[in-house]
C-alpha cells in the first residue's frame, strides 16, 4: 500500500527494515489536516479498515489485512515523519 506524504517531504532512510523516515517541512497543523483528509479518502475507497487521530501528532491506521501502521510526526529538533508497520500476529 502506498502511504501519501505531504508535499516537500523527502525520504531520509530507514531506522530498521520496517520503519522508514522522512524529513518534512510541514508544521503540526498541516500534518494533522493532511492525514485526516488523506486517510478519510483511503477509508472511503476501502483501502484501509479505519484510522484514529492519536495524541502527540500520531495517526494509527488499521489495514485490511489486520496489520497496523503508525504515522508519527516528530517535531522536536527533527521535523521527521516516521512510519511504523506492525504485522498482524
Amino acid at each position: 500500500m502506498a502511504i501519501p506524504l505531504p508535499k516537500r517531504t523527502v525520504f531520509k532512510g530507514k531506522q530498521n527494515v520496517c520503519s522508514p523516515f522522512y524529513l518534512t517541512y510541514v508544521d503540526e497543523r498541516d500534518f494533522k489536516s493532511f492525514y485526516q483528509e488523506e486517510l478519510n479518502k483511503l477509508k472511503e475507497k476501502g483501502t484501509i479498515q479505519d484510522y484514529s487521530d492519536m495524541e502527540n501528532n500520531k495517526f494509527a491506521v488499521k489495514l485490511l489485512s489486520g496489520s497496523s501502521i503508525e504515522i508519527i510526526h516528530e517535531t522536536e529538533n527533527s521535523n521527521l515523519i516516521i512510519i511504523k508497520y506492525e504485522k498482524q500476529r
